[in-house]
């Protein structure tokens, strides 16, 4: 069971990507438009299927 302390860092580390990510991607929508922006959200969408699947060794 993780301790409580860490647990609050975590929470804090994801908030903070999470505004980072949706910063970047307003950014993408206004400089270049929906298509980018589409292509940015699957791209955030997919990675961790090939982060999980990195972390097993591959096939």
């Amino acid at each position: 069971m993780p301790n409580g302390r860490y647990a609050v860092v975590d929470l804090f580390r994801a908030a903070f990507y999470l505004v980072v990510l949706v910063g970047a991607a307003v950014c993408l929508f206004a400089l270049f438009g929906r298509v980018a922006f589409i292509v940015f959200a699957v791209c955030v969408l997919v990675a961790p299927l090939f982060v999980s699947a990195a972390r097993k060794g591959g096939r």
